[in-house]
């Protein structure tokens, strides 16, 4: 009977505020300990010591993210502050438990009983552990493993592929529009860059007119152009440059 047994959780992010859910459907009470969440949800017990939570748990849920600070955070030393009549369930990463200290507990009877969708190192074929875990849970009733698939029914198996889906689509959507805002930017800097270069000729040619017509000498006008030449190239690109940070800007790219 799940009415008025408190569950408890280790790690207390989004799978853990789903379980709530679920626990206070069945009346449970619900603690929890994560030292780096700060906002819990109404009516959940939170604790400072894993230990202190342990000692008034009727059953664990794991539900924490493996990280150097929670590997092997669940072991001997906290397990023993559980009630015998405790049950243990990881769903999160087999690392996060110290399985061999879960052998123990459940071969002398530390514990009620325990269920467990991960194990470590799970892909490691000569993986010890996980044979004597095997081994332990087909010949006692207290151990349950499931090969880290606790949650593939029909209907979550087809929302994890319509929610993949979406993503992708949105994804792709955003890149295709990224792509065609990138090449009218391009395409923009591309005009306005040959605009500068077509009004620097024009303005060459304008003086040479002008000198041509006035009588200026003729060896000054090659001097002036040759120098004018590098100023209308500076004068091209600098326009090309501001054109795509002001494009870019305008298209919040």
């Amino acid at each position: 009977n799940l009415k008025g047994k408190k569950i408890s959780f280790v790690g207390y992010g989004r799978i853990a505020k789903l379980m709530h859910k679920y626990a206070k459907a069945f009346d449970m009470d619900v603690q929890a300990y994560d030292p780096y969440v700060h906002k819990f949800c109404k009516g959940v017990k939170v604790f400072s010591s894993i230990e202190k939570m342990f000692s008034q748990s009727d059953i664990v849920s794991v539900n924490s993210t493996l990280s150097s600070e929670t590997e092997n955070l669940i072991n001997k030393k906290n397990m023993k502050f559980l009630p015998k009549t405790a049950i243990l369930i990881n769903t999160s990463r087999g690392e996060i438990l110290n399985h061999n200290d879960l052998l123990e507990a459940l071969k002398t009877q530390t514990i009620k009983g325990a269920a467990i969708d991960v194990l470590p190192e799970e892909q490691k074929e000569n993986n010890k552990v996980k044979k004597d875990l095997i081994s332990y849970a087909k010949n006692n009733s207290n151990l349950i493993i499931t090969p880290h698939w606790g949650g593939a029914t029909y209907e979550s198996m087809s929302d994890t592929e319509n929610f993949i889906t979406k993503k992708f689509l949105k994804k792709a959507s955003e890149w295709i529009v990224d792509i065609y805002m990138r090449y009218s930017i391009f395409k923009s800097a591309y005009k306005l860059f040959f605009t500068n270069i077509f009004l620097g000729a024009a303005i060459f040619i304008l003086g040479a007119l002008v000198v041509r017509f006035f009588g200026e000498d003729i060896r000054g006008l090659i001097a002036y152009f040759i120098n004018l030449g590098p100023i209308l190239a500076t004068i091209g690109g600098l326009g090309t440059i501001n054109a795509f940070i002001y494009l870019e800007k305008k298209n919040k790219l």
